[in-house]
C-alpha cells in the first residue's frame, strides 16, 4: 500500500511539475512573441488633407439630404431592379410579396421620384460644389472600426449606407425620361449627376471619407451605357458620355489607391488610442473553434478560451500595433505599385497570386499576431489586383460597348473587329486588363466581350445551355454582351 501511495505521490508531483513548466513555457512564449517594436515611420504612406472652403464642400448638403430620403423596403427593391430585363416585377414589403403590372411598377417609380423631390433639390445644390470632405466633428480618431454608440460613427455609417441611393434615384429618373422619349434630357441629367457623384465617390478629400460601398456612380454609368446602346442619341452626346466614363474610371483608380492607404491611416490611430478599449473592440468574441455538439465539451472549450485569453502576456501577443503597422506598411509598399500596373502580364499575374499566399502566411495568427490576421480577413491588400482587374474590365467593356453601338448606328452592323472602332470611335483598342499581350476579347458572331480573368485561361466560348459559366477564385462577371448586360 505504501509503495502504491508513494508511486501515486510521485506521479502527482511530476504532473504538477510538468504543469508548472508548461505554464512557464507558455508565459515565456507569450512574452517573447508579444514583444512589440518601436513605432515605424510611415509618414510617406499617410495623407492629410487641409480643410476645404465650406462653399465648395458638398458634404453638408448631402448629409442633410440623407435625412430627407424616404424609401420603403419595396421602394429600395424597385430602385435596384426597375428596368432590369430579368425582373419579374415582384417586390416584398415586410412578409408580403407583390407582383406589379408594368403600369403599377411605372406608377410606383413616379411616386418614389415625387416623394423624394427634396432629395433631388439637394442633389441639384450639391452639383455646384466640386469637393467633398466630412465636417471635423464627423472625423473621429478611431481604430479599424468605431463603437456603434459613437454619434459620429452613426452619422457616417448612416450616410455611407444610404448615399448609394442617390445614384439609384438619378438613374430611375433618367429611365422614366427615356421611357417618355426624352433621351437627350436624360443623358444631360446623368452626366450632371454623375459628375457630382464622381466627386463624392472618387475625389473625396481626407482619409476619413472612405470609398463608398455600392458606388453610387455605377447605376448612373450603367444607365448611360444603355442609353447609348438603345436610344437614338446624337453622336456628340455619345462622345461626351464616353469621355465622362473614361475620366471617372481614372478617378476611381486613384480613389482605390487612397482607399488602400486609408486602412493604414486608421491602424496608425492605435498609437494614440486606449489599447485596452481597442483590444476589446477588435476581439470581443474570439474563441477557439470547437465543433462537438456536447454542451459539456463546449463549456470546457469556452473555459480553455477564457483561461488562455486571461493568461499573462496573451494580450501582448495578440495585440501588437507597431509590429502589425510595420508589416502592413511593408506589404502596402510592395503590393500597391504591382496591383496598379494594369494591364497585367502573365508573369505579373503569377507574382501577384504568390503575394496573396505570402501575405496570408505573414499575418497568420499562429505565426505573428491576431491583429494582423484580423486585418487580413477584412482588408486583404494582396487581393486588390483582382478587384482592380474586374473594374478595369467593366470600364474597358463599357467604352467598347458604346463604341460598337455608335459604329452600328452609322454602318448598320457591328464591327468585325475592335480595330475597326479606331480612331473614329475609340482612340485605341481596349486592352484585356488581365493580359497585356492581347486586346479585349470580342466575338462579333456571339455579340460578346470577355477577358481571360485572373487565371488567364478563359477562352471566350459561351457555356452550353444549362451549364453555368465558371471562373477561377474571385472571378465573376467576366463576359458581357454588346448590349451591356452580363451573361
Amino acid at each position: 500500500m505504501k509503495k502504491c501511495l508513494k508511486t501515486i505521490g510521485r506521479a502527482v508531483m511530476f504532473l504538477c511539475l510538468g504543469l508548472v513548466l508548461a505554464l512557464a513555457g507558455l508565459s515565456a512564449f507569450f512574452f517573447i512573441a508579444g514583444r512589440d517594436i518601436d513605432a515605424p515611420d510611415i509618414s510617406d504612406l499617410l495623407s492629410s488633407e487641409p480643410p476645404i472652403d465650406p462653399s465648395e464642400n458638398m458634404m453638408p448638403i448631402l448629409l442633410d439630404a440623407t435625412n430627407r430620403l424616404t424609401l420603403t423596403s419595396g421602394d429600395k427593391q424597385l430602385l435596384v431592379r426597375y428596368g432590369h430585363k430579368k425582373w419579374d416585377r415582384q417586390i416584398r414589403e415586410g412578409e408580403d410579396y407583390f407582383h406589379l403590372t408594368e403600369q403599377e411598377a411605372a406608377e410606383r417609380a413616379d411616386r418614389i421620384l415625387a416623394t423624394n423631390a427634396p432629395v433631388f433639390a439637394a442633389l441639384d445644390a450639391a452639383v455646384s460644389r466640386p469637393r467633398a470632405q466630412y465636417p471635423a466633428e464627423l472625423s473621429p480618431r478611431c481604430p479599424i472600426g468605431a463603437s456603434f454608440e459613437d454619434g459620429a460613427f452613426i452619422a457616417r455609417w448612416t450616410f455611407e449606407t444610404t448615399a448609394v441611393f442617390y445614384g439609384r434615384l438619378a438613374s430611375l429618373r433618367a429611365r422614366r425620361l427615356r421611357e417618355s422619349a426624352h433621351s437627350g434630357e436624360a443623358a444631360e441629367e446623368l452626366l450632371r449627376y454623375g459628375e457630382m457623384l464622381a466627386c463624392l465617390s472618387y475625389k473625396a478629400e481626407g482619409p476619413t471619407l472612405r470609398l463608398l460601398a455600392g458606388d453610387p456612380c455605377c447605376p448612373v454609368i450603367a444607365e448611360m451605357v444603355e442609353a447609348v446602346v438603345n436610344d437614338d442619341l446624337p453622336d456628340g452626346a455619345c462622345a461626351r458620355i464616353d469621355a465622362a466614363c473614361a475620366r471617372w474610371a481614372q478617378l476611381r483608380r486613384a480613389a482605390l489607391k487612397r482607399h488602400m492607404h486609408d486602412t493604414l491611416a486608421r491602424l496608425h490611430n492605435f498609437m494614440t488610442d486606449d489599447c485596452d478599449h481597442a483590444y476589446e473592440t477588435l476581439f470581443p468574441h474570439f474563441e477557439f473553434p470547437f465543433y462537438h455538439e456536447s454542451a459539456a465539451a463546449n463549456a470546457v472549450a469556452r473555459g480553455v478560451t477564457t483561461a488562455i485569453r486571461s493568461f499573462p502576456g496573451y494580450r501582448r501577443y495578440v495585440f501588437q500595433p507597431n509590429r502589425t503597422l510595420a508589416e502592413w506598411a511593408a506589404c502596402l509598399r510592395e503590393v500597391e505599385p504591382l496591383s496598379f500596373a494594369l494591364p497585367y502580364t502573365a508573369e505579373m499575374r503569377a507574382r501577384l497570386a504568390a503575394l496573396e499566399q505570402a501575405q496570408d502566411k505573414t499575418f497568420h495568427p499562429l505565426r505573428k499576431n491576431g491583429m494582423g490576421a484580423h486585418l487580413l480577413a477584412r482588408q486583404g491588400l494582396a487581393v486588390y489586383w483582382r478587384i482592380l482587374g474586374q473594374l478595369a474590365f467593366w470600364d474597358e467593356s463599357n467604352r467598347a460597348i458604346m463604341a460598337i453601338a455608335r459604329y452600328r448606328r452609322k454602318h448598320g452592323s457591328p464591327p468585325p473587329t475592335l480595330e475597326a472602332l479606331t480612331p473614329e470611335f475609340l482612340d485605341a483598342v481596349p486592352r484585356d486588363p488581365f493580359d497585356a499581350g492581347r486586346p479585349l476579347g470580342y466575338n462579333a458572331e456571339q455579340g460578346t466581350l470577355h477577358t481571360v480573368g485572373a487565371d488567364g485561361k478563359f477562352s471566350g466560348k459561351l457555356p452550353k445551355p444549362g451549364r453555368a459559366l465558371r471562373f477561377g477564385f474571385g472571378q465573376k462577371d467576366m463576359i458581357r454582351r454588346i448590349d451591356g448586360s452580363y451573361l
